[in-house]
């Protein structure tokens, strides 16, 4: 007996033949049928549909047959679905070298004649056979063949079908599970859900669309979705469903909607086509529109509070400044007129004077940070206010005995606003003539130099520098001193650092302690 070969396409033909989940499935007349109209059209007294497993041969359907299967070694059908013919045939198993010595040739079932169509699946693998046979020699003429192929046909295609039935059968328990939790999505959604026909009335919803605007209470709740839009909003609604029925999405666009207690939320809204219905989908945005609302007036009274505080400001500081000038200029003048000025009482008074006119100075560039009403930022040559500034303090220098190296180019010109430059360079003069220490070789060095998108002007001094370790962020800080000197008021670089930022600019330094400090302007450089 010769064993039936194993195809090369085994393990893809196996894989098909599980797919349709018929092996040792429950008997079916439609298959016996089959089955029995096969035997009498051959005239045989044996008929099977059998496919075939791993290491047997299973019958679907038997006719004349009692037993439900065979090892697939001594199966005829292991040999029909290896031989690549439309029709597998033996015309006498006990003559045939591969066959004679067959059990099911010997013992009962005694199989002489045998015809076996294979059942092709449309990926092209055989599953098994429609076959037939007798005991006894039998010739099957053309229109018997032609008739047990067309049977061997409507096996396949009732293998298919219950191939699809199986699809289907999966693909609805899937859809019916994500229909179920779409259902219970739809129950817990927060954000609204409205259904509507073409005609805008409600024919579904969710949870929250019920709960807050759907007063079940009356007798006749509304059905129709405009019913529930305020009048002034419900154009805003027609003039979307319109784009809607172009491009099959609208816009995010808010409308008010009246809840159970008649009152009015604001909802932004999405509106969706699909399947000749509307999807509105809305999220209340109600609280969220009180809380911009109230910030708005908030920074409406902080900026009108704001703009007074900086008149206010300003108003005090000039008149401050006024005043505090015309006293000093008293006390120099007394000081002058009866030679009091080597009295104790006397440069008191002077001090104090002086030191009016430092804080209301320094006031006045305070309230001018925050002017929105301050020039237009222009070009200038920064040599010549430099120079200007020197100039104003020339007699504060050469009493301190401090020399000045003014280095800049004359071509350099920058943008700034005049009344910050003037103030930054004026601080920045003062702080070395403040700071100085007892030296026979004070300096003040101020250098220009090109730094990229950038213009470096440098100020720097030998006098009692700051501990830079110690004060870190510190530096520019308001009312931040670092000496125990009498004329500190911590002002100068807080001003300083705000101005040039508000030029676009900004101020590093480098120092220590009794060495000198090093103050960096960076100006951002302009195209001509």
């Amino acid at each position: 007996m010769k064993v039936p070969i194993i195809p090369n396409n085994e393990v893809n033909r196996l894989n098909e033949l599980y797919s349709f989940k018929v092996l040792d499935s429950f008997k079916e007349k439609d298959y016996d049928y089959i089955t029995h109209l096969a035997s009498q059209i051959c005239r045989t007294k044996y008929a099977l549909i059998t496919l075939i497993d791993k290491d047997r041969q299973w019958f679907k359907s038997k006719c004349g047959l009692s037993i439900q299967e065979t090892h697939r070694d001594v199966s005829f059908c292991g040999h029909a679905i290896v031989e690549n013919e439309e029709v597998f045939i033996v015309e006498d198993a006990r003559e045939s070298n591969i066959f004679f010595d067959n059990p099911l040739v010997i013992n009962n079932p005694n199989i002489v004649f045998y015809a076996g169509i294979p059942l092709l699946s449309e990926n092209g693998f055989a599953l098994g056979t429609l076959c037939v046979f007798h005991d006894d020699l039998v010739k099957l003429s053309e229109e018997q063949l032609y008739s047990l192929k067309g049977l061997a046909n409507q096996v396949m295609n009732l293998l298919n079908l219950r191939k699809s039935n199986l699809i289907l059968n999966e693909q609805s328990k899937l859809l019916i599970s994500k229909n179920n939790n779409l259902e219970d999505f739809f129950k817990i959604f927060e954000d609204l859900i409205v259904v509507t026909d073409l005609n805008l009335n409600i024919i579904n919803s969710n949870v929250s669309w019920s709960k807050n605007f759907v007063d079940e209470e009356l007798i006749n709740p509304a059905q129709n979705f405009l019913d529930y839009i305020n009048n002034g909003d419900k154009n805003d609604i027609k003039v979307q469903i319109e784009k809607v029925l172009k491009l099959r999405i609208s816009d995010n666009f808010v409308c008010k909607v009246k809840n159970k207690k008649n009152s009015l939320k604001e909802i932004i809204w999405r509106i969706y086509f699909l399947d000749n219905n509307y999807y509105f989908y809305g999220r209340d945005v109600t609280k969220q529109k009180n809380i911009e609302s109230n910030l708005l007036k908030l920074l409406n009274l902080s900026k009108t509070q704001n703009e007074r505080l900086q008149n206010f400001a300003y108003i005090v500081s000039h008149n401050l400044r006024s005043h505090s000038t015309n006293i000093s200029s008293l006390v120099h003048l007394i000081g002058e007129k009866y030679s009091v000025k080597e009295n104790k009482f006397f440069k008191m008074l002077l001090m104090s004077s002086d030191n009016m006119i430092e804080t209301t100075n320094n006031l006045s560039e305070v309230a001018l940070l925050y002017d929105s009403n301050i020039n237009e930022i222009k070009k200038f040559i920064i040599k010549k206010i430099i120079k200007k500034s020197i100039d104003t303090f020339q007699f504060q220098l050469k009493q301190s005995n401090i020399k000045v190296y003014l280095d800049v180019k004359e071509s350099i010109k920058i943008y700034g606003f005049a009344e910050y430059l003037d103030s930054v360079f004026q601080n920045l003069i003062s702080n070395a003539i403040k700071y100085s220490r007892d030296s026979n070789q004070k300096f003040l060095k101020i250098v220009s130099s090109d730094e990229d998108d950038y213009i470096k002007i440098s100020f720097e001094d030998n006098g009692l520098g700051i501990d830079l370790e110690r004060y870190k962020d510190k530096i520019f800080g308001m009312y931040k001193t670092f000496h125990f000197t009498e004329n500190s008021r911590g002002l100068g670089l807080f001003i300083t650092k705000n101005q040039m930022e508000a030029m676009g600019g900004w101020i590093e330094v480098e120092s220590e302690v009794n060495k000198g400090s090093k103050f960096n302007l960076y100006f951002k450089k302009e195209d001509d």
